[in-house]
Parts: structure tokens; sequence; C-alpha cells
């Protein structure tokens, strides 16, 4: 064998022994069981007409001695936002959702009921009651007074939700079928900043969500120990629709990303 065949040979060898060794970082550090999110910070941008200027929320979260969320610190520099303090409070099956402002005035008074798994069954927001049925998955979604949907899943993950009201509000999903669910998926991220629980209990990370009116696109910034550190969601809006008076809104995009921080415990 002449040297430039050693030298092909070993250079091989090398790409080899490099691409192994990318595949095997995150299984050699499994997913920590003592680690919880600490806080997150979602900057949005709207990519297309009408425009706006980016905004930022942070969201901080604070633990009971069980490892509940008993707080969520909530700040934006949206000046129609408002800032605000949720306090959770853990009573049997129903939780309560004491929300005031930074200075401590009252501002609403929420509830949201679970069953004996732990998963939310029913919410009271405001004057709207939302209830959920569980069948290994989420199954049933109902919104009380105005329309329910039905869930389809397939491997741990709901693929379709079938609403009452017609095809128009019909609802289809995709995943990561190679990345376990876990803290940071993206719906994840929505259901714990509302109600201090995670309702979307499917098996993967969530890749896709669409509608006949819009469609969102989820990607993942996933460290060696397998943690989301970042989430980026590319929305659409495909519907002109009146939003403020006469003032029609056309179709836009815009740009969610979400950056986590972890504490243990």
């Amino acid at each position: 064998m002449n040297k430039q065949s050693l030298r092909f040979s070993a250079f091989v060898a090398l790409i080899f022994v490099v691409l192994f060794s990318c595949k095997k970082t995150n299984s050699l550090n499994p997913y920590p069981s003592n680690v919880r999110l600490a806080n997150y910070t979602k900057s949005i941008k709207r990519t297309t007409y009408p425009t706006v200027p980016i905004y930022t929320e942070n969201y901080r979260f604070v633990y009971n001695q069980v490892n509940q969320i008993a707080q969520i610190y909530f700040t934006t520099n949206d000046p129609a936002g408002g800032n605000y303090i949720a306090h959770l409070e853990y009573v049997g099956t129903r939780i309560y959702d004491t929300i005031t402002s930074v200075s401590g005035s009252f501002i609403e008074l929420d509830s949201f009921i679970t069953d004996l798994k732990g998963n939310i069954t029913t919410t009271y927001i405001g004057a709207s009651k939302t209830g959920y049925s569980y069948d290994g998955n989420l199954l049933t979604r109902i919104d009380y007074g105005s329309s329910y949907s039905i869930f389809t899943s397939y491997n741990g993950n709901f693929i379709k939700a079938v609403s009452s009201l017609g095809d128009g509000y019909d609802e289809d999903y995709t995943y990561y079928t190679d990345q376990f669910n876990r803290i940071g998926d993206y719906f994840w991220l929505q259901s714990v900043s509302r109600y201090g629980l995670n309702l979307y209990k499917y098996s993967s990370l969530v890749r896709s969500y669409g509608s006949p009116t819009d469609s969102s696109q989820y990607s993942y910034t996933i460290d060696a120990y397998n943690k989301i550190t970042q989430v980026v969601a590319i929305n659409n809006d495909t519907f002109s629709h009146n939003m403020i008076g006469t003032t029609v809104v056309h179709p836009y995009s815009d740009t969610e990303i979400y950056n986590l921080q972890y504490e243990t415990y």
C-alpha cells in the first residue's frame, strides 16, 4: 500500500471516529432527573406586514417544597402586555391561580381541576370553562357553550384534532419521533406557563402544527445532556381578518425564540 493510500485510510478512520463520537455524545449523558425550568425569555419578531417592534417576554418559576410551581413571574416590554405574578395554590384536586400585578393588586382568580393522575380535566378562566379528557393521551377538549375537539393519536402522539365547528377548524400535528418529549417542548411551555402543569403529554417533541388558517414549525437546540436550551417557532397566519374596528389585518408571519435556563433540585 502506498503512502497516499495510507493517508486516505487514516483520514477515513478519523472521520469515522469523529462521527461515531458525535452520535454517542447524548447517550453518554442521560437526561438528568433533578433539573427543572428556572426561567425562559421569549422574543417575538413580526417578519411580514404588519411589522411590529421586537417584543420580549420573561417567565420565572418558583417552586414549593414538593416541586410544584408555586409562582410564575411575568414581565414584558410590550406596552399592551402588562406584568403580573401568578400565585398557584394546590388544594386536593383543585389548583387556585390568583393573578396579581407586580405591586400586589388583584387582577383575576382562575382555577383548574385535576384527576387523580394529575391531568387537568377542567379549567375556569374568567367566564370561560374548558374540559379535557384523556385515554393515556389527550382525547377531547370541550369549550363549553361553543365547541369541542376530538384528538386522534398514533404511537403516543396526537396527530389530528377534529372540531365540531367543521373542517375549517381542524388541526394537524407532526413530531420529531426520534426525540422524546421533555421540558421545553413548544406546547409544554405554553401549558406550564399558563396552568403550572403540562396538558400535552404526547411521546415525542412536536414538530409542526397546522390548520386551514394558520401553521407553525418548531425547531429545538438540545445540549449534551438532552436538555432543550432553545426553541424557535415560525408562525404563519394565512387568514385576512378584521381585528380592530374596521382595520383589516393581512396574513403575516412571525418568529418566536425561546431561551431556557434550568436549575437543579
